[in-house]
């Protein structure tokens, strides 16, 4: 029951991978079947936009999940959190392997995402529990690219396994989609250990107790029970996005940007194989170059590290939010670039919106390392409950935007619709600088967080 940020580095690590691994399984199997379309109208008989709910209906689920999820961690530890929503989660994945029909298989893909939205808010919360605001940066640039890369590689992995010609071969995605699940529910019952602070105080008080007999040993957790505690956790996202400015411009910029990663599970299609007459499979490959935007914005946290290492020590030994910011600004000019580049290249060779997707995988990596890193130093022991917030909003825009993505690359075409988010990235520039100036004179004021 010691401080988890006194264990070692290589058991710090270790959690911490693992804890990004389960983000990076739920967005794999928020995306995988959205290269499935095809085969769900032939074999199901929906249309398009009906298809398209598997996936927005999943993503949906985060809106509802981190509300719950979020506050119970904070209540009973992220542990049994973890166990209780993974097992769940393998049988609502094995009922919409088995689906009798399309209204089915989105009913049951609606509630895996629900219960899947656990790691979502709680593995940051793991890092938060491990890590210094000083080591904090490269754990969570970890968990910043899993949840990045799963939507990257679930539309090459459903597209090669829709290729395999046989009969009802879309359900292939979710039978694989529970293996996995599987593997990691077993590996979490049995390597993941409780890290939030609260909760182990409150064990190590117990233990005394029971040792000295003297119930004078407790811990603050101890004195909170009941419904009432568990209606303010519960409602404390909602509180946050209300009467905290950095919480809710951070989510307004994060909708944006998770928001335009499902854009591109459209964008991508109509411009590979549609333009171009790439297969489903070689048409998912150009996502790859996204994945070297994002594998080469981690290659940069060390610099950012330095960075932030050095104005921690000048604060004396304090945390500096304003610092993570840094990246933030880059990032949002990369995705200016990315979408601008997009937008005048789609039809001139596939290579150049491929090179484009780099600039996007590099922006949209550092929008998510540096806004969570921020509200990771801006919030402390609430970080779950800024990041449920911050989920829930973000999800929002995830799960519409594949609902209208079509019409618009229809009605505006690729220039047109990629030259619009070009100029949304445009609006939202400013916001990181804006944070960077005036942080600190908001965090005075602020209810929930820390100077």
């Amino acid at each position: 029951m010691d401080n988890p940020r006194n264990w070692s580095k290589g058991r710090k690590w270790y959690y911490t991978f693992f804890s990004a691994s389960l983000l990076f399984n739920v967005t794999l199997a928020s995306s995988a079947p959205s290269a499935t379309s095809t085969e769900l109208i032939k074999h199901l008989h929906g249309s398009h936009e009906v298809t398209i709910l598997v996936t927005s209906l999943f993503v949906a689920g985060f809106i509802v999940g981190p509300l719950l999820w979020a506050p119970l961690g904070e209540m009973y530890g992220r542990r049994p959190i973890f166990i209780y929503t993974m097992i769940i989660f393998c049988c609502w994945t094995l009922a919409a392997a088995l689906a009798p029909n399309l209204a089915s298989l989105i009913v049951f893909r609606f509630l895996a995402g629900t219960f899947a939205a656990a790691p979502i808010t709680n593995s940051g919360g793991v890092c938060a529990d491990l890590w210094s605001p000083v080591e904090i940066g490269t754990p969570m640039a970890l968990f910043a690219i899993a949840p990045f890369l799963g939507p990257i590689l679930g539309p090459i992995i459903g597209g090669f396994l829709g290729m395999i010609n046989i009969d009802y071969s879309w359900r292939l995605i979710h039978w694989l989609l529970l293996l996995i699940n599987i593997i990691f529910t077993v590996a979490v019952i049995f390597s993941l250990p409780e890290t939030y602070g609260p909760i182990l105080l409150a064990r190590k008080a117990q233990k005394k107790r029971e040792e000295t007999k003297d119930e004078r040993w407790w811990a603050k957790s101890d004195k909170q029970t009941g419904s009432g505690v568990f209606l303010v956790a519960i409602t404390r996202p909602t509180r946050m996005l209300i009467k905290e400015p950095i919480l809710a411009l951070i989510c307004v910029y994060l909708c944006f940007v998770y928001g335009l990663i499902y854009l591109l599970f459209i964008a991508y299609p109509i411009v590979f194989q549609g333009y171009y007459g790439m297969s489903p499979g070689v048409g998912s490959l150009p996502f790859l170059g996204v994945g070297l935007g994002a594998i080469t914005g981690v290659l940069n946290t060390p610099y950012y590290n330095r960075i932030y290492a050095r104005a921690f020590v000048e604060n004396g030994n304090k945390p500096v939010p304003e610092k993570r910011l840094l990246g933030n600004m880059i990032g949002g000019l990369c995705l200016v670039v990315g979408l601008f580049m997009f937008a005048g290249t789609a039809h001139v060779h596939w290579i150049l919106p491929t090179l484009a997707g780099v600039f996007l995988g590099y922006g949209i990596l550092w929008c998510f390392i540096s806004s969570l890193s921020y509200l990771t130093d801006c919030y402390r022991y609430l970080t779950a409950s800024a990041f449920a917030a911050s989920a829930v909003t973000r999800s929002i825009c995830g799960a519409g935007a594949p609902l209208f993505a079509q019409q618009m690359f229809d009605a505006l075409g690729t220039a047109g619709a990629a030259s619009l988010l070009g100029g949304c990235a445009t609006l939202l520039l400013p916001v990181p600088f804006l944070f960077y100036r005036y942080g600190p004179l908001i965090r005075k004021k602020s209810t929930y967080a820390f100077e």
